[in-house]
C-alpha cells in the first residue's frame, strides 16, 4: 500500500514532468495559454478567445486596481499580466520551474509552490483567487479508488478560504475544471497503460490522458458539494465547446510547427535532453499529440468530458 504522502509526491512529480516536457513543444510553437478560450460566434479567432477568457475570470472575481489576486497554477502568467494591467497586485504559483523562470523573466511575481504548501505568511492575503485549469490534477486515480477524492477537494476549498482576506469586500474564487461527461472510468482502470486497451476506444484515450498528464476528474456537482461550508456557487458556465475549439486550434498549430523545419529543429533540440533522461515521458507526450486524446475528450454531441467555469463566493 502506498502512503498518502508518497502519492502526493508522485502526483507533483507527474504534473511537473508533464508540463516541463510539454514546454518543449507548446512554447516553441508559440502556445502560452494552456486552457480554454471563450468564443463568441464562428469568426472569433484564437487570441481573441484567450483574451476573452482571461477577462471573464478577472471580471468575475472582481479584480481591479488595488486588488490582491492569487493565480493557482499560473502557467506562463498571461492572466497575471492582464491583472497587472488593471492595477492589481498579482501573485502566481506553479509546479513547473520552467514556467516560473519564464514568468520571472517577464517580471511577474511567481513561485514554484504547491497550493498545499503555502505557509502562514500567505494566510488572509488575497481579495480573489483564480485556479484556471489546475484543479483536475489535484486528485489521482489512486485517491479516487481509496475514497479520498472529496477530502482533497474540501481541503482545496478550505485552503482557498483561508487565503482570502476577511477584510476584503470581494472574497471570490474562480475555477475552470474538466469534469467527467459521457465517460466515467473506474479509477484503477486508469492505472493500466494505454496499450492494454483497443486503440481509439474510450478506455484507451482515458488511459493516455492519465499516463501523460496525471489526474482524475470530478463529476458534475461534486465540487459544489465539497465547497460547503467554505464557498457557495455563484455562477456556472459550460465551456466544453470553447475548450474543443481551443484544443483543435492547438492541434493545428503543433502540426504546422512539425512541418516547419526551423520550428521542428527547435522542438527536437529541446526534447533531446529529455529523451536521454526521460524517454518514457517524451514518448507519452508525443503519443498524446498523435492519438488526439486531448481533443477527443471534448468532441461529439455528448463529449466524454465537460469543462465547467465556476465562480465561488466565500461563505
Amino acid at each position: 500500500m502506498v502512503a498518502k504522502s508518497e502519492l502526493l509526491v508522485m502526483s507533483r512529480k507527474t504534473v511537473r514532468a508533464a508540463y516541463d516536457c510539454m514546454d518543449s513543444i507548446f512554447s516553441t510553437c508559440g502556445i502560452r495559454d494552456l486552457t480554454d478560450g471563450i468564443y463568441v460566434g464562428k469568426e472569433t479567432d484564437y487570441e481573441t478567445a484567450q483574451r476573452a477568457q482571461r477577462k471573464w475570470l478577472l471580471d468575475k472575481v472582481g479584480c481591479r486596481a488595488g486588488s490582491y489576486l492569487l493565480d493557482i497554477g499560473c502557467g506562463y502568467g498571461t492572466l497575471l499580466e492582464d491583472a497587472q494591467k488593471r492595477g492589481a497586485e498579482a501573485v502566481g504559483i506553479t509546479l513547473s520551474p520552467k514556467q516560473m523562470a519564464y514568468c520571472q523573466r517577464r517580471h511577474l511575481n511567481v513561485f514554484a509552490r504547491d497550493y498545499r504548501d503555502l505557509d502562514s505568511d500567505w494566510r488572509h492575503s488575497f481579495d480573489c483567487i483564480v485556479a484556471n485549469g489546475s484543479v483536475e490534477h489535484f486528485v489521482q486515480p489512486e485517491d479516487a479508488a481509496a475514497g479520498r477524492q472529496n477530502a482533497i477537494y474540501r481541503e482545496f476549498f478550505r485552503i482557498c478560504s483561508d487565503l482570502l482576506s476577511p477584510k476584503s469586500a470581494v472574497k471570490c474564487l474562480a475555477t475552470t475544471v474538466i469534469h467527467f461527461g459521457r465517460v466515467r472510468p473506474r479509477p484503477l482502470d486508469l492505472l493500466k497503460p494505454p496499450s492494454c486497451f483497443t486503440r481509439g476506444s474510450d478506455e484507451f484515450h482515458m488511459a493516455m490522458l492519465e499516463s501523460a498528464l496525471g489526474g482524475y476528474y470530478p463529476e458534475d456537482g461534486q465540487l459544489e458539494r465539497c465547497a460547503m461550508p467554505y464557498f457557495t456557487l455563484k455562477k456556472a458556465v459550460d465551456g466544453t465547446d470553447d475548450y474543443r475549439r481551443t484544443s483543435e486550434e492547438w492541434l493545428k498549430v503543433i502540426r504546422r510547427s512539425f512541418l516547419n523545419p526551423l520550428k521542428l529543429g527547435a522542438i527536437l533540440a529541446k526534447l533531446f535532453p529529455r529523451l536521454l533522461t526521460r524517454p518514457g515521458r517524451v514518448s507519452l507526450t508525443l503519443g498524446l499529440i498523435a492519438s488526439e486524446s486531448w481533443q477527443w475528450q471534448f468532441r461529439g454531441e455528448h463529449p466524454p468530458a465537460k469543462l465547467w467555469r465556476h465562480v465561488w463566493q466565500s461563505a
